[in-house]
């Protein structure tokens, strides 16, 4: 298993999202509470989806 995390967010979560999906992921995005200053304010993870054979 692969992680990454980034605290100011080195892309838009729309980013991150599209990149995710266009590469075969199977994208979910959860809203967290924040800190205060736009940092912690969302999750997302990907499952990679298998390809057919």
């Amino acid at each position: 298993m692969e992680t990454d995390l980034h605290v100011t967010g080195l892309f838009p979560l729309a980013t991150w999202v599209s990149l995710m999906e266009d590469a075969g992921s199977k994208t979910e995005t959860l809203p967290l509470p924040g800190d205060g200053d736009g940092c912690g304010e969302h999750m997302f993870s990907g499952i990679l989806q298998k390809s057919p054979a």
